[in-house]
């Protein structure tokens, strides 16, 4: 029994890696699809999709994700077609689309008990808004390739299509302190595209679950207060895709500097992927 119980203990951590290596690949093909349908969304129209499209959010407003926009790429046609782009996510008449969820905006190694929170369906990827603010009515402020109701053409990454992150994971997530596990759908404003300014989320943010699954109250409910970054759970690091589509495991320790220089598009500081 006790040689049993070596060869057990030997073996499962080398069994959870393997399962652990098969996750981060479906993980990377995932982003590889989305990278996929963004440059042929740019094929058809000319321009990436905005961040969020929209005036305003909540009940009566009328703005809705990107996510949602890719959708014709992303060979979820039937569920695009359940949207009325006439209103926004939060009007009843998307009720039913917000709710289902796509396997594609999903990492297998992110753990969870549905994929629905709230009547709306939950995602692990975001769109990245560079160091700039993803919500900023200045146009100097849109720093990286999304932004609310932004149309970035390729031509306007002159930092280089390579060298310019357009979507990472995502591993905090939002949630109200009565659910502890609720998560802001991916169809939302709230989950269009996160800033690179900070490593971690500030103890001044909205309430949030961190990366350990732990609910952190913050102390503010301004959503302009809210500086969130990329992560998974994967060990080490956090997967992205570049502009040009191209995907990159991105360690933790990047270098600062080096990480900011890549979510933005335009600034000359050419930096490339470690």
């Amino acid at each position: 029994i006790a040689i049993i119980g070596v060869l057990v203990g030997l073996l499962l951590p080398a069994v959870q890696q393997a399962r652990e290596a098969a996750r981060r690949s479906s993980c990377s093909n995932n982003l590889k699809q989305i990278g996929l349908a963004l440059h042929n969304y740019h094929d058809t129209f000319k321009s990436l999709p905005s961040a969020s499209l929209g005036t305003s959010g909540g009940v009566g407003g009328s703005r809705i994700a990107g996510w949602v926009f890719i959708m014709p790429f992303m060979e979820a046609g039937t569920l695009y077609d359940l949207w009325d782009l006439n209103y926004g996510y939060d009007n009843s008449q998307n009720h039913p689309a917000r709710a289902k969820p796509l396997d594609g905006y999903f990492c297998p190694s992110k753990p969870r008990n549905s994929r629905t929170s709230g009547n709306q369906a939950v995602g692990d990827y975001v769109f990245s808004a560079g160091t700039g603010h993803c919500n900023a009515a200045d146009t100097r402020y849109w720093r990286g390739v999304f932004h609310q109701n932004s149309s970035i053409k390729f031509r306007e990454v002159t930092d280089g299509l390579s060298n310019t992150i357009a979507v990472g994971e995502k591993c905090t997530e939002w949630a109200s302190l009565n659910s502890p596990q609720y998560r802001w759908g991916w169809h939302t404003s709230r989950n269009m595209c996160y800033a690179m300014n900070k490593e971690v989320v500030p103890d001044a943010a909205y309430p949030h679950v961190d990366q350990n699954g732990t609910v952190v109250p913050g102390t503010s409910a301004v959503w302009n207060d809210r500086w969130a970054n990329f992560g998974s759970e994967h060990p080490g690091g956090a997967q992205f895709i570049a502009a040009d589509g191209s995907g990159h495991f991105v360690a933790e320790n990047i270098d600062m500097n080096v990480y900011r220089n890549l979510g933005d598009k335009s600034d000359g500081n050419i930096a490339a992927f470690p």
